[in-house]
Parts: C-alpha cells; sequence; structure tokens
C-alpha cells in the first residue's frame, strides 16, 4: 500500500517530525484522496490479494480506528453498502467460493470478504471496541 502511494517524505519522519498523530492524519488525508480513484479489479483473483480500493479502505480505516472505532466503522459500512451489494445481486446469492476464477461479480466478492474479514479482525483487537461495534461489522460481512 505504502509503495504505490506515498514518497519517500511521506514515509520518513523528516516531514513531520516525530509525531506520529500528525503522520497519521497525514496519511489519513491521502488514503481518503486516493481511495475514490483505486481500481476494485486489480486482484488479479489470487486468494489472499485485495484489490488497491479494498486494501486503500483497510488501510484508511486501519488509521482511522486508532483515534475513533465508530468512525471507522462508519466509513468501513458506508463503502460496503455503496459497493458490495451490487455483487452479491449479481452472484444471485451463490457462494464466491462456488463460483469459477474470473467471475468479475465473484472476485469483487471475494475482495469484500476479506476486506470484510481484515476489518473485522482490526476492531476486535482494537482497544475500547465494544462488543456491540465487533458484533455490527460480522454482521454485515455476512451479508455478502
Amino acid at each position: 500500500l505504502a509503495a504505490g502511494s506515498f514518497d519517500h517524505e511521506d514515509i520518513t519522519c523528516d516531514v513531520a517530525g516525530q509525531d506520529v498523530s500528525i503522520q497519521s492524519l497525514q496519511a489519513i488525508a491521502k488514503l481518503q484522496r486516493l481511495l475514490p480513484g483505486q481500481s476494485g479489479k486489480d486482484a488479479g483473483s489470487f486468494r489472499y490479494l485485495l484489490s488497491s480500493y479494498h486494501a486503500t479502505l483497510v488501510g484508511l480505516c486501519s488509521l482511522v480506528v486508532r483515534s475513533s472505532p465508530r468512525r471507522a466503522l462508519e466509513l468501513f459500512l458506508r463503502e460496503f453498502e455503496k459497493h458490495a451489494g451490487q455483487y452479491h445481486a449479481e452472484l444471485g446469492g451463490s457462494s464466491t467460493t462456488s463460483l469459477l476464477q474470473g467471475n468479475p461479480a465473484a472476485e469483487q466478492a471475494r475482495c469484500w470478504e476479506l476486506a470484510c474479514a481484515m476489518f473485522t479482525n482490526m476492531l476486535s483487537i482494537s482497544p475500547g471496541v465494544p462488543p456491540r461495534m465487533l458484533l455490527e461489522m460480522v454482521q454485515a460481512g455476512l451479508r455478502i
């Protein structure tokens, strides 16, 4: 994620000094700008590889969850609701694992399943996340 989206100055501590909070805010702003332009179709059907869109979304939410788990969940769910439902409808309720590779709808659903699993795991290990919030994310993931 960082290799394609951030240059040397963004990654080093020179720009923001040693203040991790400022670097985090800069990274959040940059990922928010990059998210709309990312492709959801470049994962190559590799089982454990996210598309650049899904990787950017998970990266963005992982930074936001540190300061506001509720805001991170709302961000993830907003993007999820905006995009994921259309792939489920195209699949006709079929399991993504039962479909052949190369089906664009199955590939998108696979990326959403993996992104949901990664974000759910992130929420589960984040301090201060109430069980109800984690349940909300799990329920969203089950809607794929």
